[in-house]
């Protein structure tokens, strides 16, 4: 943009009858701007860079540790009492207790989707408790 501004600035400086020598002065003082206000954007950019890519760093490092964390805490439906199990938003008493009901008759799940055998929990339950639950 500045690099623009210098030419138009030298060639309005031509048109009139300026002697040639002031063209060049004037050519050179602002060329030396333009040179000077880029070296700052640069700068600027450069620094910018180094921001977004702490601040990326620092987002995936974040990230990785709430998923570690959340693993950790997962319940496991092969193992939970009823007391854990109504922990997890959207697991009542009543289906707690199906659930363990279930894991007593047919033995322990081997796939969260294994669920939806039981009376109460859909699909829409399932996506909503699933990322609570592990086997």
């Amino acid at each position: 943009m500045n690099i623009k501004f210098v030419r138009t600035a030298a060639l309005a400086a031509s048109l009139f009858l300026v002697p040639t020598s002031f063209q060049a002065a004037f050519a050179a003082d602002f060329g030396s701007i333009a040179t000077s206000s880029l070296e700052k954007v640069n700068s600027a950019t450069s620094s910018a860079e180094e921001k977004v890519s702490s601040a990326t760093t620092s987002a995936e490092d974040k990230v990785s540790s709430v998923s570690s964390s959340a693993d950790s805490s997962k319940i496991d439906i092969n193992s939970a009492s009823v007391e854990e199990l109504t922990s997890v938003s959207g697991i009542g008493t009543s289906i707690a207790e199906k659930i363990v009901e279930y894991r007593e008759q047919y033995g322990d799940f081997t796939d969260l989707a294994d669920l939806t055998n039981i009376s109460g929990i859909g699909s829409a339950t399932l996506a909503k408790i699933l990322p609570y639950l592990s086997l």
